[in-house]
């Protein structure tokens, strides 16, 4: 059993040596380095052509090249190495805690206080020393608004630099003989490269009527074909239903059937008449709203005139008469 164990252990190990060590392991720098929060924060470090040469060369070189376990090891002496000095580093700053305990222990009272008040006299030193500071900022703020107005003033004058140059640039004008004032013709090229490809213009739809003239012609070349060679008109049927097939597993759906063509165009013809005869309805209706509303124009106009006529004819009567009525 035990036998059987160590036999396994050695084959996996043997397997985890073939994995290459930078992937298998990982550092902690390294690591800290991959999460999603420290992307592209450590520097690279430079290296030279002669290193990267040296470091190609121990790879290959069989004697050089580490396993995986033996990595590990290394990892974990280094590693206890490390926690030792941090003991001793731990054990150094305890002691030099303790002594300066002591020696805090040994001074006076009054020294300490003393102590004290020398710092605090530091301190508001160091504060009033600052005062004069802010004082300065606020100067600053007044030199900032000049460099502001400064800026502003440079803008404009750039502007107006622009407008005279444009100005200068302008076309100069010719006169033709007649008197007309012409400007200078400019020819703009195409800026796009001559490289790029040209888009493709893209086809026409074909009608039905084509398409079945098309349709037509094919199935009596093909029955030509069958007629004289009738091996390769079979081959023929045979690829063109191939290729009806893979159109439509496409979504593309080509009318090649001369009978269903017909059936279409007939369809077509019909709708067309249909519509035609509605459009000479609309035609016709709209015809007849106008010239009744023509004729009720008419009507209304005369009407307005015959009584304008009325009002006329009774202003010009004299003022003795009277309308004499006859009877019959």
């Amino acid at each position: 059993m035990e036998a059987r164990l160590e036999q396994y252990s050695s084959l996996f190990s043997s397997m985890i040596d073939l994995i290459p060590p930078n992937y298998y392991l990982c550092k902690e720098e390294e690591f800290i380095q991959s999460n999603k929060y420290f992307h592209k924060t450590k520097k690279r470090k430079e290296i030279s052509k002669e290193s990267l040469i040296k470091a190609k060369k121990s790879r290959l070189d069989p004697s050089e090249r580490k396993t995986v376990e033996e990595i590990k090891r290394e990892m974990e002496e280094e590693k206890m190495e490390t926690e030792k000095d941090e003991g001793e580093s731990n054990e150094v700053s305890e002691s030099s805690l303790k002594l300066n305990l002591e020696s805090i222990e040994s001074v006076p009272l009054s020294e300490l206080r003393e102590r004290l008040s020398l710092k605090i006299k530091d301190c508001q030193f160091k504060r009033k020393m600052k005062e004069p500071a802010t004082k300065t900022k606020k100067g600053k703020g007044k030199e900032s608004d000049k460099k502001v107005k400064k800026k502003k003033k440079d803008k404009e004058g750039k502007v107006e630099d622009r407008k005279s140059i444009s100005q200068t640039l302008k076309p100069p004008k010719t006169e033709t003989e007649s008197g007309q004032v012409l400007f200078n013709k400019f020819e703009f090229r195409n800026l796009e490269s001559s490289n790029e490809p040209r888009q493709k213009k893209k086809r026409k739809k074909e009608s039905t009527e084509q398409l079945l003239v098309k349709a037509k012609e094919r199935e009596r070349k093909l029955c030509d074909l069958t007629e004289t060679d009738p091996e390769k008109g079979k081959e023929l049927k045979e690829k063109i239903k191939w290729r009806q097939a893979m159109m439509k597993a496409q979504g593309v759906k080509e009318k090649t059937d001369s009978q269903l063509l017909e059936k279409t165009l007939k369809k077509e013809k019909k709708l067309k008449e249909k519509s035609q005869k509605k459009w000479k309805e609309r035609l016709e209706s709209q015809k007849e709203v106008k010239e009744k509303k023509q004729a009720k124009r008419q009507k209304h106009i005369k009407e307005r005139i015959d009584a304008k006529k009325a009002k006329n004819s009774k202003k010009k009567r004299p003022k003795g008469m009277k309308k004499v009525v006859l009877r019959s």
